[in-house]
């Protein structure tokens, strides 16, 4: 078997523990991963930073979106795991910088949602959400 065959493998060995919601296997097959040198880390740090934040592991999960945001700036998946994570641990001005950051890259529709379901969280914390623009 190849390197990128085994990584695949685990890859969906990972994604069907965690969906199973046998998380700390899913945790162990997606570290495995990372132990192979992927090619490409951030789509494996998104789901492993998923599972750490809802096991409100938040530090955990704060290193896999941030690691995974530095090397794919434009995911959008990596940006909503950080944000929200970032929120959880009450680093509001963080989170909100993550957001604006994402934003001046790309519009998303996920974000919009977000901030409009968040809108009186953001009102009880003075941030205008409004303030939040569409990328150029």
């Amino acid at each position: 078997m190849t390197a990128q065959a085994k990584i695949e493998k685990l890859f969906e060995e990972g994604i069907a523990l965690r969906d199973s919601d046998r998380l700390e296997e899913a945790i162990e097959k997606f570290k495995e991963i990372l132990t192979l040198n992927p090619p490409r880390r951030a789509p494996i740090l998104g789901p492993l930073g998923h599972i750490y934040w809802k096991q409100k592991s938040f530090a955990k999960a704060l290193e896999c979106y941030t690691e995974a945001v530095s090397l794919s700036p434009k995911s959008e998946l990596g940006s909503l795991g950080l944000f929200h994570t970032l929120w959880d641990l009450g680093r509001y001005k963080e989170a909100l910088a993550e957001a604006r950051r994402f934003l001046s890259l790309r519009d998303s529709e996920e974000y919009f949602l977000l901030i409009e379901e968040m809108r009186d969280a953001f009102l009880d914390a003075g941030i205008d959400p409004s303030s939040f623009k569409k990328a150029n």
